[in-house]
């Protein structure tokens, strides 16, 4: 990645090299805008900057210029008052580029305490920022999804000392990287976006109303959920919030897509039965996101990140795993000793049972994950009637793996009452065409088995007048072969037709 060379008049950083000539050109523009706010005009006079109110909401800008300052050039004149050019290139560098890692915890930084721990209010403060980000809006996009935090801040604050409880920073920032890896993207795309924004506004005084284009947060968008027919939105197991932990929990999306989920079966919609569940998924070829409602108030549920296909052996790859939306928010990933990924059996009948999935297989009938047949960690059993769940297995992390909560977090192992089942196809447009398309063709092979030419089979024969006449004939022949019914009146029409033709005929 190539930079453009450094503005006259201020000293050439190693950061720059991070950055391509249009984002540099970009910070050279947000930067120059900035600095109008100082008497001198080749620095940024933060107490200037900050009494003005010219910086867009949604961002701890207090904290981000106090971390460029102490990164200015230490000779700078009036460094313990300004922020210079190598200063604001080096902080903007530290939140947004290099090794996530690092991003991560400079961020994380930024709502930390001067004693570089992190409390509820700061961990609050950053998951509101972070989704206001991701709904590219301003400081009161998320304000109402404050209640939707608790479940992560409990997961991340557990084993916290003090009180009020808080962490080190750098433990919150581990605890994102495992749970949640994507959450760090939506701060440093939405830092770079507003720069921007700032930088191509008409004059110092817009920058506070500059906002960062919808598009440039498309890898960290809130999912765009489409519920099923008849699906009340109000009772959905999966809404707003919720999806955006689970996006953020899969990581960053595609460069320029747009995330899009539909729920392919909702069991208030549909009923609470595995041939439904079957019926409408049936056919759909990309991942999915299982979201299971509870007699004791617990939303579980499965990333699933191949086709679901009826089979009595495990499937899926090392991109599935586990997780915990309420009353506690945990994700629980492989451990790479196993590969009992997902289990598919339902109860199939009639006369399409494969070869490789016979009539005498003794495995469970069950949608589940992770353990052994014998054993899973998280299963769907009895008609889905029943969710049952053990705390750990070989295939998928215990509770407290891979993020430091502490176990007592865990939900209870047994079984308990299912209230609520749905199932998110989370593979595109894709996905949802192959699966129409699936849905054509079986409904085309129905047609054909419930029809058949009954002039091919009976030929036209000379007594049918037409094909209404001949079809209602044939189905009279069938019933009447099969014993089903006797058309009597038919048989006395034909008894008189015969006497007519004799009482005719020469002697």
């Amino acid at each position: 990645m190539g930079a453009s060379e450094s503005t006259p008049g201020k000293a050439s950083t190693e950061e720059e090299d991070l950055f391509t000539s249009d984002e540099l050109e970009t910070l050279h523009a947000a930067f120059a805008a900035l600095c109008q706010f100082s008497d001198g005009g080749g620095s940024i006079d933060v107490a200037a900057l900050l009494r003005a109110g010219a910086l867009p909401p949604a961002l701890p800008w207090a904290a981000l210029l106090e971390l460029m300052r102490a990164l200015d050039d230490p000779g700078a004149a009036g460094a313990a008052a300004a922020v210079g050019w190598p200063g604001f290139v080096r902080g903007v560098a530290r939140c947004c580029k290099g090794p996530k890692g690092a991003r991560r915890r400079a961020l994380v930084g930024l709502y930390a305490s001067s004693a570089g721990r992190l409390g509820a209010d700061g961990a609050r403060a950053l998951l509101r920022d972070s989704l206001a980000a991701a709904r590219a809006g301003g400081a009161d996009a998320a304000g109402a999804a404050s209640a939707a935090f608790a479940a992560p801040l409990a997961d991340a604050l557990a084993g916290a000392d003090g009180a009020p409880p808080a962490v080190a920073a750098d433990d919150f920032a581990a605890w994102a990287g495992a749970q949640l890896p994507a959450l760090s993207s939506c701060l440093d795309a939405h830092l770079l976006a507003l720069l921007r924004a700032i930088g191509g506004a008409a004059d110092a005084k817009a920058a506070a109303a500059a906002a960062a284009p919808a598009a440039a947060m498309s890898a960290v968008h809130e999912p765009l959920l489409e519920g099923a027919a008849g699906q009340a939105e109000e009772r959905a197991l999966l809404r707003g919030e919720g999806a955006w932990l689970l996006a953020l929990a899969l990581g960053d999306a595609a460069p320029g897509e747009a995330r899009a989920w539909r729920c392919l079966y909702a069991s208030a919609a549909h009923g609470l039965s595995l041939n439904r569940f079957v019926h409408h998924t049936a056919g759909y070829s990309g991942p999915t996101l299982l979201v299971v409602a509870t007699d004791r108030g617990e939303l579980l549920g499965a990333h699933i990140d191949a086709p679901l296909k009826p089979s009595d052996a495990y499937f899926g790859g090392a991109g599935c795993f586990l997780f915990s939306l309420a009353p506690n928010f945990h994700v629980y990933r492989p451990t790479g000793l196993a590969k009992n990924f997902a289990f598919f059996n339902p109860p199939l009948t009639g006369t399409m049972r494969g070869a490789h999935y016979g009539a005498a297989s003794a495995a469970p009938q069950a949608l589940a994950f992770g353990g052994q047949t014998s054993r899973f960690r998280l299963a769907l059993e009895d008609d889905l009637n029943t969710c049952r769940y053990h705390t750990s297995c070989t295939t998928y992390r215990a509770h407290g793996g891979g993020g430091g909560a502490a176990a007592a977090g865990a939900d209870a192992e047994g079984a308990r009452r299912v209230v609520g089942v749905e199932l998110w196809g989370c593979g595109g447009v894709e996905a949802a065409e192959a699966q129409r398309r699936v849905r054509e063709r079986h409904a085309r092979d129905l047609g054909r088995a419930r029809h058949f030419d009954t002039k091919l089979m009976f030929g036209a024969g000379p007594g049918w007048k037409d094909e209404a006449q001949r079809d209602a004939d044939v189905d009279k022949f069938i019933l009447e072969t099969a014993g089903a019914h006797t058309f009597y009146g038919d048989r006395l029409q034909d008894v008189e037709e015969e006497q007519r033709t004799m009482a005719r005929a020469p002697r």
